[in-house]
């Protein structure tokens, strides 16, 4: 029955043109932005290979008599006098204040300058800035450990946080920009509303999927017989399930090798903590594995869309009224989610931000119960992330998967015990209560 139910929703109408959309969609998504962005991704790539070869250089002439750091700051500023004597020696060829394109010596000495300086910039992070912020972090949650005015719950968290922040995390000196890029530009950007519309089609495909019996008017005879209630309704579901996890899989094959266009096999596998915006993370995972584990959340989150329309399909056996309620229902933990996101609310017309701590509040405790936020699991992995349960410390995402897994199963519990008592149609099994019944009367 599984696999005929299988082909059944693969040949359905509602799937191939849903599927269809959603596919055009994604292809202009990522295309656009591979094309609009294919440039600068190369050219990226090509500031990669001179920060490496810049950096290669630097640590080999560094004489090791003296502080790293010191030692750098000598050096850019023998590369910024170079630069400067190379621009007045060529500005001084020209009478008229217009600018004028740098011949090949000048250009190679600003080229220079702005190479040494992002590699003493990332070399200063990687040795100096993150080891100090960790020893910070440390510092100060041993200083709330000690602290006898704090609550139970500051003191455990604190400790978790010394225990956490005390493990630094080695990382390679490379170019970190394009993990930048790939965060940046193309994940935050494109998976926000690429998602959104994933688990609509969900949605769409799994209320057809639920309500079919009535669509073809096969109730009467499917949901009477003995068994063909519960084989039915366990084949609809591990079929959608089924097509969840390979839609999942194939998505996370096409965003990896993104991810490796972008990145590169290197910084692919480095830590989080090589990209700076993941300075104050625990996680000790690289970028590949949290490209793994956000797609494993997000085909969670897609299983609980389709929990919500077998629940939803016993309430109205009607396709678009369970459509109706299904949609209403996603809309609306979208919109409060995706309100509560935007808590640095940027003012166009003064260029300047306000950050909105009351949304901010609402966005983290969202994070916690909301199975929508896993269309943005990144945002778990930029800190340490953990949430009051009971005045003891629990991990924000661990909490989410876990709601998100009780509430699937709760909805898939409902579904399964309501599935086919539909007004108007009896079980098979009180066809014996209702026969003696009318003995009776008779």
């Amino acid at each position: 029955m599984y696999i005929s139910e299988l082909k059944r929703i693969l040949r359905s109408k509602v799937f191939i043109i849903s599927m269809l959309l959603l596919a055009a969609y994604f292809v202009y998504v990522t295309g656009t932005y591979i094309i609009r962005a294919g440039s600068d991704i190369e050219h990226e790539h090509e500031e990669a290979k001179t920060f490496n070869t810049v950096c290669d250089e630097l640590m080999a002439n560094y004489p090791g008599d003296v502080p790293l750091n010191a030692w750098m700051q000598q050096v850019l500023a023998e590369k910024e006098a170079i630069m400067n004597e190379a621009v007045d020696k060529f500005n001084a060829q020209f009478d008229d204040d217009e600018p004028h394109e740098f011949d090949e010596v000048t250009a190679n000495a600003v080229n220079d300058y702005f190479s040494t300086l992002s590699v003493c910039n990332t070399l200063n992070y990687t040795l100096y800035d993150y080891q100090a912020a960790m020893r910070k972090n440390v510092e100060k949650a041993i200083k709330m450990v000690n602290d006898p005015t704090q609550s139970a719950y500051t003191v455990r968290l604190n400790t978790k946080a010394a225990e956490k922040y005390n493990s630094i995390k080695n990382f390679s000196l490379i170019d970190s920009s394009p993990a930048s890029a790939w965060y940046g530009r193309f994940t935050m950007e494109r998976y926000t509303y690429f998602y959104i519309m994933l688990f609509m089609v969900f949605i769409i495909i799994a209320a057809d999927t639920f309500c079919s019996e009535n669509t073809y008017s096969m109730e009467s005879m499917v949901f009477t017989s003995k068994y063909g209630r519960k084989r039915l309704f366990v084949s609809k579901v591990s079929a959608l399930v089924s097509i969840c996890i390979f839609t999942m899989l194939i998505l996370t094959f096409i965003d990896v090798m993104i991810a490796w266009y972008i990145m590169g096999d290197t910084l692919m596998f480095e830590p989080l903590q090589t990209l700076p915006r993941f300075q104050n993370s625990t996680a000790n995972i690289s970028f590949f594995g949290l490209l793994l584990i956000s797609d494993l959340l997000r085909t969670l989150a897609l299983v609980f869309v389709v929990s919500i329309a077998a629940a939803v399909s016993q309430l109205s056996r009607k396709v678009f009224i369970s459509l109706i309620i299904d949609c209403l229902v996603m809309f609306s933990m979208f919109a409060v989610y995706m309100y509560s996101s935007g808590y640095v609310i940027n003012e166009f017309e003064t260029n300047t931000s306000t950050f909105d701590s009351d949304r901010f509040a609402l966005f983290e405790r969202l994070r916690a119960f909301l199975p929508t936020s896993f269309i943005r699991p990144y945002v778990y992995f930029e800190k340490l992330d953990y949430i009051n349960v009971a005045n003891f410390p629990f991990l924000r995402l661990t909490t989410c998967a876990v709601v998100t897994v009780i509430a699937s199963i709760a909805l898939f519990t409902f579904a399964y015990f309501r599935f086919g008592n539909v007004i108007g149609i009896s079980r098979r099994r009180k066809a014996p209560k209702a026969k003696a019944a009318a003995a009776a009367a008779a």
